[in-house]
């Protein structure tokens, strides 16, 4: 299961995982064109979750989702994706896919669930704002999270091994996720960046749905 969340966290990764840059700024402001989510969390608060001030921030994407990227003083980065939950939702049937042949969901319940999920989604063609938000719902429900569970922070790709600490959160029709990529976090207090990452997608996602 740890690897199969993994391949789901996968899309909200950072340049590892398919983001492309868009030229950039230095830090201080958002610039004219920049994806909204690049006035979510203030340079402060950036900096608060890497622990490093902000150097510079640029547009970026992540499959076709806009993202913001923000680069700190010791290289770390932090990403920030906000977008209406049924953009965020049209990733999913390949994400789906690719969960489904890679063959490491070995549970048969839970590749079932999987494939329900994959089967509502071709059924109803797109999801609408709320609805998308239900579907992260069941996602996280098939991870192992609490009936109607509205957020997560997770290691990439294990605790174990953690290349980035991502929060997800999709309430209200809005889906939101911010991730702190790290070279440092096997030496890192994790529960301590695990908090400060939560605390950051909480105020990026108040910031966009207030």
């Amino acid at each position: 299961m740890r690897s199969a969340a993994a391949l789901l966290l996968c899309l909200l990764a950072l340049t590892g995982c398919g983001s492309s840059d868009d030229g950039g700024q230095k830090a201080g402001g958002q610039e004219s064109g920049s994806p909204e989510s690049c006035g979510l969390l203030t340079d402060a608060q950036v900096a608060e979750l890497a622990g490093q001030p902000v150097t510079q921030s640029r547009a970026t994407a992540v499959g076709s989702l806009p993202a913001c990227l923000y680069m700190v003083e010791n290289s770390d980065k932090v990403q920030v994706i906000d977008v209406p939950a049924s953009e965020w939702s049209r990733e999913l049937p390949a994400l789906l896919d690719q969960v489904e042949q890679s063959g490491v969901v070995n549970d048969p319940k839970t590749r079932d669930r999987f494939a329900a999920a994959r089967e509502k989604l071709d059924a109803e063609g797109s999801l609408d704002d709320d609805a998308a938000c239900a579907m992260f719902s069941d996602l996280l429900e098939i991870q192992g999270a609490p009936a109607g569970e509205s957020q997560i922070v997770s290691f990439v790709p294990t605790r174990k091994q953690p290349s980035g600490v991502n929060g997800q959160t999709c309430t209200d029709g809005d889906y939101t996720s911010v991730q702190l990529q790290s070279a440092d976090l096997q030496s890192a207090d994790l529960d301590a960046v695990a908090k400060r990452v939560g605390t950051a997608l909480e105020a990026a996602h108040g910031a966009a749905t207030d």
